[in-house]
C-alpha cells in the first residue's frame, strides 16, 4: 500500500479473541483497526528499495560484461580457425564436408 493509505481491518472474532471473556468487545466480537501508512521502511537486515535497484543494476552490469568477453574470445576463436584454414573455408567451426543430396522417397 502506498504511504497515506487509510483502511479498515476486520479480524473475525474466531481469530481474535473467540468466545473468551478476556475480549474487549465481549465474547464472540470481532476485532477492527483503522490503519494509516504513515511511512515505509525496509525491514532490519532487508536492503531498501534504491539499494536493490543498486544491486540489480550491478549484476546487470557484471552480467553484459561476462557476455561480452565471452562474445570477444568466440569472435578471436572464430579467426583462428579462419586464418588456421587459409581463409578459405565455408564453414564455421571446421571443414565439414556438404552433406549429399537426397532424393525425396515416397511411399
Amino acid at each position: 500500500l502506498p504511504v497515506g493509505t487509510k483502511a479498515k481491518l476486520f479480524l473475525p472474532a474466531d481469530l481474535a479473541y473467540g468466545d473468551s471473556a478476556q475480549s474487549p468487545g465481549g465474547p464472540g466480537n470481532m476485532l477492527t483497526f483503522e490503519v494509516e501508512i504513515l511511512g515505509l521502511e525496509a525491514a532490519p537486515g532487508e536492503l531498501s528499495l534504491s539499494e536493490q535497484i543498486e544491486q540489480a543494476q550491478a549484476l546487470l552490469a557484471d552480467d553484459l560484461d561476462r557476455v561480452r568477453q565471452q562474445g570477444e574470445r568466440r569472435i578471436e576463436d572464430l579467426k583462428a580457425q579462419l586464418e588456421a584454414s587459409g581463409g578459405s573455408s565455408a564453414t564455421v567451426g571446421g571443414d565439414a564436408a556438404p552433406e549429399p543430396k537426397r532424393e525425396p522417397q515416397y511411399d
